[in-house]
């Protein structure tokens, strides 16, 4: 963003940041998504009208299937808001394709017959043997986080980012982040905080994005390296916890509201607006 502000604007641009500021946050149990602790839980989560094609859940089940294919205790949690049939912000129809994987992984619930809304909640008989839940109930902000702090990896795919909120989040939590190495997460993911995975240029689409684009590009995740990133962090998870550490630590440093703080003053002071 301060490139961008930086070639349109004649004068210095300085980056100051952001901040976040969490509530204290429990777990939220996994039996209300008939999982038990035993699993290995993957979770990808994002808000489906921010644009599904760019949140790119899609990868995140291809590579969750290539990484654990016949692999029992593995878990993929889909987390989304609900999203209407023909949305706008998903072009590619990922979420039917989404729906179809996921029963065909095993997971079919037959009182539900819209393809676009799988619904589980804690009432709902799950059966444990499916390996892929598709979750599109709101949750209230700490439940959000409870189910962030409940997995073992948050799986980012995204073709692009502001500044990744919900992989700053589980940094925040002490959490494994696995994210494309491109866009905003770029600033607080690297190979001592998460697991940035690599990328190809993708050319944008007419109908990925509300606003024409003209010879724009974003990321397209590199599926191989995804899967096997997703498997060397269940072969050796402490590498993980020590990563996920190392991000807290900093989400606790440099992205704090009383860090955020200095550098507005150190900002405006270097400018001469603040004495």
């Amino acid at each position: 963003v301060a490139d961008i502000y930086a070639r349109a604007f004649q004068r210095e641009v300085a980056t100051v940041g952001k901040a976040i500021a969490l509530p204290r946050v429990s777990p939220l149990p996994r039996a209300r998504f008939g999982l038990a602790d035993h699993h290995h839980l993957v979770l990808t989560a994002f808000d489906a009208h921010s644009s599904v094609v760019r949140k790119n859940p899609l990868a995140a089940l291809r590579g969750f299937q290539a990484a654990f294919e016949g692999d029992a205790d593995a878990r993929l949690i889909i987390k989304s808001t609900p999203l209407p049939a023909h949305h706008w912000g998903d072009p590619e129809g990922q979420m039917a394709a989404i729906q179809a994987a996921a029963d065909a992984d095993g997971r079919i619930d037959p009182a539900d017959d819209n393809k676009f809304r799988y619904i589980w909640r804690a009432k709902q008989h799950l059966d444990s043997s499916g390996r892929i839940i598709i979750n599109t109930e709101y949750l209230p902000f700490d439940a959000l986080l409870g189910l962030i702090a409940s997995a073992d990896v948050l799986l980012s795919p995204h073709r692009a980012e502001g500044f990744g909120y919900l992989p700053a989040y589980a940094l925040a939590l002490g959490r494994a982040v696995i994210a494309t190495d491109y866009s905003g997460t770029r600033d607080f993911i690297t190979p001592q905080t998460g697991f940035p995975v690599a990328w190809t240029p993708r050319d944008i689409q007419p109908g990925d994005t509300i606003y024409p684009l003209q010879a724009a590009q974003w990321a397209e995740i590199d599926g191989d390296a995804l899967a096997q990133t997703l498997a060397a962090h269940r072969a050796e998870p402490t590498i993980g916890q020590m990563r996920a550490a190392k991000g807290q630590r900093l989400m606790q440093s440099h992205y704090s509201q009383k860090a955020l703080a200095q550098r507005y003053r150190a900002a405006l002071a270097e400018y001469g607006l603040l004495t």
